[in-house]
């Protein structure tokens, strides 16, 4: 091994290893490790930890970017003896509703994406946790849809106006201290997912939505907001929002029909899809699942089934191989920013 090599392999251990002492309730936050270069002897099983772990987090900047607009958290936090017996004792409280693990990516693009990314990957979890906390009566669902909309209304104008992201977050949170169901929270704008599948099978449970400007609800509603939208008659499922760029002094697209910030575009709203999937504690224990998030960078190299069947096979250490087969090997080929994490669950 080289120096440089050598010093590589150093920074990137001393990346996964920082200690986070005030870390909140609801876990230490985990970044993606940066990845310049996807090396080949990282390629069948780097994840950044080692090959045994329950996690990877991994993210590359696209070749033809200043700055990867990519961003990523995921927060774990081990449930105890200790909490269930508080649960127990002290249910006015909500600690049976302690957040156990939480996982997002944020996709930024236009001029100041990746400070709307950067923005929802430090916010997003501590305003969720912070209104779940002080609820009468907990109801996620509505959080979620608060946090969305909230985090959009809180960007700068010069921030909002000239940029977006998207998000697609999960999260578990315990609905009672008498079930042992592991409930997960699912909530996305934009074209970023996430995918919930059988670890032993490879089938995907669910998955979250594109938000894509063809389809006819969003059309709908972008035209009714007074929205624009340019529809190519021969490829209809190109269609994209179109708005005047006060700062470029042009009109500029949007593929998305969701998202953080954009604020030029009438009807592209932040308003998340939010899902609730139950996993019963006998198959999660007997199957065990994985949950996978990733940015379009991903899913539109390599179809959902594929990263599925690749995570399910090999496990978490996958990721980075991954990465590697969704960069194109064509030097000239434009590529995206790249972020994959996943987190099993269970078995």
């Amino acid at each position: 091994m080289t120096r440089d090599e050598n010093k590589k392999e150093k920074d990137v251990e001393k990346a996964h290893n920082i200690r986070v002492v005030d870390c909140p309730q609801y876990g230490c936050p985990i970044y993606p490790i940066e990845l310049p270069i996807i090396e080949r002897r990282y390629s069948k099983n780097y994840n950044g930890n080692d090959d045994k772990s329950y996690y990877a987090a991994l993210t590359q900047k696209g070749q033809d970017h200043v700055v990867n607009q990519d961003r990523g958290i995921i927060h774990v936090r081990k449930s105890t003896a200790r909490d269930d017996e508080k649960s127990h004792q002290n249910k006015s409280r909500n600690e049976d509703g302690q957040l156990y693990f939480s996982m997002g990516v944020f996709d930024g693009h236009g001029d100041e994406g990746h400070k709307v990314a950067h923005h929802l990957q430090q916010h997003l979890f501590p305003k969720l946790d912070s209104k779940l906390r002080f609820q009468k009566k907990e109801d996620i669902v509505s959080a979620l849809n608060e946090t969305f909309l909230e985090l959009d209304r809180e960007l700068d104008s010069s921030i909002g106006n000239n940029g977006g992201s998207t998000a697609a977050i999960v999260l578990h949170r315990r609905r009672s201290s008498s079930s042992s169901a592991t409930v997960l929270y699912f909530a996305s704008v934009g074209d970023s997912l996430c995918v919930l599948f059988d670890k032993k099978g490879g089938d995907i449970i669910f998955q979250t939505k594109y938000d894509r400007v063809h389809f006819k609800e969003e059309q709908d509603r972008i035209l009714g907001m007074e929205g624009k939208i340019h529809t190519p008659p021969k490829h209809p499922k190109q269609a994209r929002s179109v708005a005047w760029s006060v700062k470029k002094g042009e009109m500029v697209s949007l593929a998305m029909s969701r998202s953080i910030g954009d604020w030029e575009h009438l009807g592209v709203i932040a308003m998340p899809h939010v899902d609730v999937v139950e996993l019963p504690s006998s198959e999660r224990e007997r199957r065990g699942f994985i949950v996978a998030c990733g940015s379009d960078g991903i899913f539109e190299s390599r179809r959902p089934e594929f990263v599925v069947r690749q995570l399910a096979e090999y496990g978490v250490n996958r990721t980075a191989h991954l990465i590697d087969l969704a960069t194109p090997r064509n030097p000239k080929a434009y590529r995206d920013d790249i972020t994959l994490m996943a987190l099993q669950i269970g078995n």
